[in-house]
């Protein structure tokens, strides 16, 4: 059984994470790197749908090795 404090703590730092992801992303996009903006936006939506969702637990395998092969090719 858990605890309060660990029910609670997963998401709360995913939601920080979310939170901060999208600061970062807004200072991108403000300073008029719009494409770069929105390809880190769409990383951090699947990120966090991801790490979030039951149904994609294998694809926590997965992401960060399609992640580092996609910007090694680049």
């Amino acid at each position: 059984m858990l605890t309060p404090y660990k029910r609670f703590l997963q998401p709360a730092l995913m939601i920080l994470l979310g939170l901060v992801g999208l600061y970062f992303i807004t200072a991108i996009y403000a300073t008029g790197e719009s494409l770069l903006a929105g390809v880190m936006l769409v990383t951090l939506a699947a990120f966090i749908w991801i790490y979030t969702s039951p149904r994609t637990y294998a694809y926590r395998y997965l992401f960060p090795g399609i992640g580092a092969a996609l910007i090694f090719e680049l």
